[in-house]
Order: C-alpha cells, then structure tokens, then sequence
C-alpha cells in the first residue's frame, strides 16, 4: 500500500479587534472626571478538520493509503488495481460538528517529497479547480532511483522532477520511463481525488531498458514519504 501523510498548516485563523475610551476628560467647571476604560474583544476562532476517506467521511484516517499502483508500459494495466483510491477532504468544524466550508473559504494542497522532487511550482501546489499530473516515479525515494539508473548505465540520470531519463536535460523531449498511466490530483471545493488515467509518453527509452526496469520493480517498491500539506484562505 502507498501511504501519503496529510499535514495541516493555518488550521486556526483568529481574529482580535481592541477599542479603548479616554481613561480621564475633563467637565465644564474644569474638574477632572474618571472615566473607566472598556475594551472589547470580539474573538473567532475557526477550526477545521483534513481527513481521507473512501465512504464519503463516515470513516475518517489520517493518511492516505493509495492501492497499489502497476507500472507497466500497458496501457490496459498500469494505474491502480482493484480499489479506488481515497478522497481528501478539508471541512470546517462548527460547535463540535463538521460541515462544509464556506463559499469564500479556498483550500490548497501542496505535495512535498522528502528528497525535493515536489518543487512549489504550479503542479505540485493544487489549488481549487487545479490539478497535479505526475510521473508516479517521483513518489519515489531517490535511493530507489538511483539503483535503477545505475543498473541501467548508458548515461541514465534522476532528473530533478525524479523522472528517469536517458540523458542529463529535464526537457520533455529527452527519452524518459514513463508507465502507462500517471497520477492525477484534483482539487474540487477541497477535495482532492487521486485517479490514474492511461497515458503515453511520446519520448520513451529503449524497450530492453524498460524491461530490466520493470523486472528491477517486481512485487513492488514503497513510497518515499510524501507528503501533502494543507492551507486555507
């Protein structure tokens, strides 16, 4: 299974407003009246609640357990197998309870890799109505990759989007392994739902190195520990 961590930053946004009145005016006879000082402090504090479900949040967890994920350059069997994955939800919590947020309330997810792979950049910083596609080798951990690329040889580099590609230049025109599907993330209202849609790289490298790729993969390789952090405005 393929474990995401959800973080939350600016999860309790308040507010304070202070208004003071003079603490000594003077009457008409020139005689110096006390005048005590009020001070008002309206305060909201507004919680909210980031989980995953995969029943709509009558089951709630902390981290999102994505189903295995098949790399292969079939098309017809890359991506997820036999599961779909779960949703992220972001939800206000009002006097004890969980609601829906509020129309002017705007979530934004942000994928971040332990070894840099998720820059902040406008694929990786999934703001409302915006989506994150990805190669689902830079879940990886870069220690993976690197197993990989120096049993390949023949010039085989991790780009810095953790791409394995055949030749030092991160442009989409260089020979990369790409399986036949990537990861898309959606960001709907605040919630985000992982899918994997078929998908064919234009610039592929040489079959007998996709295959002692996919052979190196096996049974399986874990996550890195990515993460998704979480703000809202």
């Amino acid at each position: 299974m393929k474990k995401i961590t959800l973080l939350i930053i600016g999860i309790i946004l308040s507010y304070n407003s202070y208004s003071l009145v003079e603490s000594n005016k003077e009457n008409e006879l020139g005689e110096n009246l006390k005048v005590d000082v009020r001070m008002t402090l309206p305060k909201e504090i507004i919680k909210y609640v980031v989980y995953a479900s995969s029943d709509e949040g009558k089951t709630m967890e902390d981290t999102l357990v994505l189903p295995d994920f098949v790399m292969t350059q079939d098309t017809t069997k890359a991506g997820f197998q036999g599961a779909t994955a779960p949703k992220v939800y972001t939800k206000r919590v009002v006097g004890g309870k969980v609601e829906n947020l509020s129309s002017t309330e705007k979530v934004t997810y942000e994928l971040t890799h332990p070894d840099g792979f998720m820059p902040k950049v406008l694929n990786d910083t999934i703001k409302e109505s915006s989506t994150s596609y990805r190669n689902i080798t830079g879940y990886l951990p870069k220690s993976t990759l690197t197993q990989i690329v120096n049993m390949l040889g023949k010039d085989y580099v991790v780009s810095e989007t953790g791409s394995i590609r055949k030749g030092s230049s991160d442009a989409v025109t260089t020979p990369a392994y790409v399986p036949g599907a990537q990861i898309n993330m959606h960001n709907n209202k605040g919630i985000l739902e992982t899918t994997t849609p078929s998908y064919t790289h234009a610039f592929q490298i040489p079959a007998e190195d996709i295959s002692k790729i996919e052979t190196f993969i096996g049974s399986g390789l874990p996550l890195a520990k990515v993460s998704l952090k979480v703000s809202i405005n």
